[in-house]
């Protein structure tokens, strides 16, 4: 059977990532979520160990952990792309000055 217990144990066995992200289904509700916390431990059959506990912590990252959310993330294999989640900016690029502003233009064409 596969209970909590069971994906808790599995899930610790896979990765601290895995566990972080079925302790964090279970926790909200054992019984209603138990089925994606099997889930994300499925995802270690086809996918392995390795590359599963990556997209775990790049779901947490991203501040969605969820199944749908670590499945997609194999899927489209960006589970290694970047270490650092890319943020919106503060203020539009207008308001940071025309180095920013203007950047992608090139030093040449911004003289002025």
């Amino acid at each position: 059977m596969r209970t909590p217990t069971w994906c808790r144990r599995r899930a610790a066995e896979l990765g601290p990532s895995v566990s972080e992200v079925v302790l964090g289904l279970l926790n909200g509700g054992a019984l209603h979520h138990l089925r994606a916390a099997q889930g994300v431990i499925g995802l270690a059959e086809r996918h392995g160990d390795v590359r599963l506990d990556v997209a775990c912590r790049r779901a947490i990252d991203v501040g969605d952990p969820g199944y749908r959310t670590v499945k997609g993330i194999l899927v489209a294999g960006t589970e290694a792309e970047g270490t650092e989640v890319p943020r919106a900016p503060l203020a539009p690029a207008h308001l940071h000055g025309a180095d920013t502003l203007f950047a992608h233009l090139g030093e040449t064409e911004v003289a002025g």
